[in-house]
């Protein structure tokens, strides 16, 4: 969501230390089974926070979307990063792939301009759970590729002949720029971290058929368009890591180790909220006015405006901390 002028709002009075959202779940044609509760239906996506308009994840227990917390408390929650926002700039949700995902691609900064109904979409993976045979679509085989090839594939026999395909890595990040025609295999569960944008141009789909029988719609134009050959993906093994892990102008983001002892909390107060994704069961936060434990795989918020918060677990554990992208000189 592009910049523009902050406006108020003067239904929510108190800021919370420390946020929580209510997820929602959407069902995928390929989604999986780790999200299901009491139906079959496959749920592909767990959206943890979404600020997107029509497509949010609420307060938890206040049902105000996110972008009301910004119009009232603005700086304060949003920091000197997140100045002007009027929505939050980032996505996040979980993905659990059944059966693998159409073989796809986002337009970049430049292309999105371009075309005034596309938004741009660089994202980052970190795998958390993968069957052994479980695979990745990471961009093209060679630089060399034309982006005609690409669309062109109209079978898995084509796709292994013209896209690169890697096993998937537990553990590890991956960084999916834009442009990058990308796909994700079956029996993976994937925390994603990407701009707050839902335009995806699919390319191949393996001839699948929705509930009414019709082949979901391909995107031949546009993925000519958006598709650059040319890039490629980078990878981060967080085994161990404690520290940054991919940043860049989109986002910051970093591991931080917890122990049993209680820490400090590194945060960009002032300048950016910090959004706190638990890799592991019962990781405590605490500030000077609210306390949280969180459970494998929960996300919380805290504003911009707290200036210290501690953290410790049962035992060593982990989580990602992610905040807006430092601003350039």
């Amino acid at each position: 969501m592009r910049r523009h002028a902050t406006t108020s709002s003067t239904r929510v009075s108190k800021l919370s230390s420390i946020i929580r959202f209510a997820s929602r779940d959407n069902e995928r044609i390929w989604g999986g089974t780790r999200f299901q509760s009491t139906t079959d239906t496959p749920i592909g996506e767990r959206w943890l926070f979404s600020d997107l308009p029509d497509q949010n994840t609420v307060v938890q227990y206040s049902g105000i979307a996110f972008s009301e917390l910004i119009a009232t408390h603005g700086e304060r929650l949003m920091g000197s990063r997140g100045a002007g926002w009027t929505h939050f700039p980032l996505l996040f949700k979980l993905l659990d792939t059944g059966a693998p995902l159409s073989l796809q691609v986002h337009p970049g900064e430049e292309t999105a301009k371009t075309h005034h109904d596309w938004n741009s979409k660089n994202e980052m993976w970190v795998v958390l759970k993968s069957d052994h045979q479980s695979e990745l679509i990471l961009g093209t085989k060679t630089p060399h590729t034309s982006t005609q090839e690409v669309v062109r594939i109209a079978s898995p026999a084509q796709l292994q002949e013209v896209v690169n395909v890697e096993r998937a890595q537990k553990d590890t990040a991956y960084m999916i720029p834009a442009g990058l025609v990308h796909g994700i295999g079956s029996g993976i569960l994937i925390f994603e971290v990407q701009q707050s944008s839902d335009t995806t141009f699919r390319v191949y789909d393996y001839d699948r058929k929705d509930a009414q029988g019709n082949a979901r719609q391909l995107h031949h134009k546009e993925s000519a368009i958006a598709i650059d050959p040319k890039l490629r993906h980078s990878a981060v093994s967080l085994d161990d890591l404690d520290g940054i892990v991919i940043e860049n102008e989109f986002f910051k983001t970093a591991r931080q180790i917890v122990t049993e002892q209680k820490g400090q909390l590194l945060l960009a107060t002032g300048e950016s909220p910090t959004v706190l994704f638990a890799l592991h069961d019962g990781i405590q936060v605490e500030t000077t006015d609210a306390a949280v434990t969180l459970q494998q795989y929960e996300l919380v918020l805290i504003p911009a405006y707290v200036d210290q918060a501690m953290v410790h677990g049962t035992q060593q554990s982990a989580l990602i901390r992610i905040t807006l992208p430092e601003l350039k000189a």
